[in-house]
Formats: structure tokens, C-alpha cells, sequence
């Protein structure tokens, strides 16, 4: 949000679907929320904990269990195994966590509602300390652009139907638009230029938070619109939307052995 950007290469379909529900993905992604061990476990988003001083034992024994011709399934057992020992029942600290029991309460309360409009609204209502942070990083740090387009992507993609797939394909279409399209449509170029050019960390948003009805449904349609034709890119084009779902695919295909003749 802080580039005039969106969260892409999967992640939209990722944050409609964490552990503790949309609304905590919405806040994550509008937000841009620093989250750590314990909160990445709590989603979903980590699998596995491993302390930083244990990792020369997990790469020792990584060494010793995947040795050259240990592939597929068993591959995967012994890198299980190898993080389950390593780990030695070691589980991360709630200490500094974001997504606690209380916060994930107030998140359910105000990114529950039905527009960005409402969100603003519902957590300049909700008292307290995290709903106020809430609030000064996203007038502050975030363009209302990219958190209107991200809000509509990950709602949209929470429903069980939606395949990576698909959410690859639309992601391609936001990114093209994003990135060929400076203000009033998009707020990358500014900020790029406000964190990555110039640092000032001072970006102008057009429209700004105090212009949010100028951000219309219809501009928020134009960044998930088909390609116009004669793009210089064009459509990120599959055969099947299916076709990069590890449920629908072998993900250690068997090779194929061709008879010298």
C-alpha cells in the first residue's frame, strides 16, 4: 500500500483465506502489517518454527536424511522430520504479536464492513489504542487507491471456488494496470518515487483520503477489466485455471522413458 501497489504473486488469494478469517487478511493487506513468528503461525502464513540458533543443526541434518536420490514424498518426510528435530519443540513468543485475541476482535468489528468508507468510519468509532494506530497508518502510509482494488480482490477471491489459477491471471491484469497508468488511476509511480526514489516517505495521493468518493466503483472495475486489445503484453492466457492447483496436478511427475531404438 505504501507503493501505490496491491499484494500480488498469489497473495490476494492467500490473505482471503488465513486461519483467522478475511477480515484479518484485509487488515494485513490494507495495512501492511509487520507480523511475527507467532502472528505468521496463527494465520497460517508460516508453517513451521525453527530459533535462528538452531539452524546449523537443521542444515546438518538436512545433509544427512536428503541425500542425492531422495526425492518426492520421502524428500519431503525427511525435510519434516529434519525441522521437527531441529526445532526441538521450540514454539515462538506471542511477545509483540499483532494479531492477538483483543485486536483480532476489533479487526472482525471494522473490516467487516461493506466498503473503505465504512472501515475508516468503524475504526475512528472503536476506542482504543490499536484501532487508532489502525487508522493514522492507513490515512497515513496507504494509498485509498490500492486499498480500494486490494479490498475488492480479496473479498472477492475468498470464495472456495476461486482457483490460483485465475488469481494469478487477475493479479497479471492489476499489475499492468497499476504500472502503466500514473495519478489519478494509479499511485505506484508516487510511491515509488516517495519510498524508493527520494525516501521521503511524503506521497501524494490522487485521490487523496479526504477524496475517497472520488474513487468510484467504476475506477475500482477498470484495474480487474480484460486487457484492452492490441496490449503490448496481453492476457496472461492458460489453458486451465486449474493448471498450477496442486490438488489438480502431480507435483513429482514421473519422467518419461524413451526406448533407444
Amino acid at each position: 500500500m505504501a507503493i501505490g501497489f496491491f499484494p500480488d504473486v498469489g497473495s490476494t488469494l492467500k490473505l482471503a483465506r488465513l486461519r483467522q478469517g478475511t477480515n484479518v487478511g484485509l487488515y494485513v493487506g490494507l495495512t501492511g502489517a509487520r507480523l511475527n513468528a507467532w502472528d505468521c503461525l496463527a494465520t497460517g502464513l508460516a508453517t513451521h518454527f525453527l530459533p535462528t540458533a538452531s539452524l546449523p543443526k537443521l542444515r546438518a541434518l538436512l545433509a544427512e536424511r536428503c541425500k542425492k536420490g531422495v526425492t518426492g514424498a520421502a524428500a519431503r518426510l525427511a525435510c519434516e522430520e529434519a525441522l521437527r528435530d531441529a526445532a526441538e519443540g521450540a514454539v515462538p513468543s506471542a511477545e509483540g504479536a499483532v494479531l492477538t485475541p483483543e485486536n483480532v476482535a476489533v479487526i472482525d468489528r471494522c473490516f467487516a464492513a461493506p466498503d473503505l468508507e465504512g472501515i475508516v468510519a468503524s475504526l475512528r468509532a472503536e476506542p482504543g489504542c490499536f484501532a487508532s494506530a489502525t487508522l493514522q497508518t492507513l490515512v497515513t502510509s496507504c494509498s485509498p487507491t490500492s486499498c480500494k482494488v486490494t479490498l475488492r480482490a480479496i473479498r472477492d477471491f475468498a470464495a472456495e471456488s476461486t482457483t490460483i489459477g485465475h488469481v494469478l491471471q487477475m493479479e497479471y491484469r492489476l499489475s499492468q494496470r497499476f504500472t502503466t497508468r500514473p495519478q489519478p488511476v494509479s499511485d505506484f509511480y508516487e510511491g515509488i518515487r516517495a519510498v524508493l526514489v527520494d525516501k521521503d516517505r511524503k506521497q501524494r495521493w490522487q485521490p487523496g483520503w479526504e477524496e475517497l468518493g472520488q474513487i468510484t466503483t467504476e475506477n475500482v472495475e477498470g484495474f480487474f477489466a480484460p486487457l484492452e486489445a492490441g496490449h503490448r503484453r496481453g492476457e496472461l492466457l492458460m489453458s486451465d485455471s486449474h493448471e498450477w492447483s496442486m490438488t489438480r496436478r502431480n507435483p513429482f511427475p514421473k519422467p518419461v522413458l524413451k526406448a533407444k531404438l
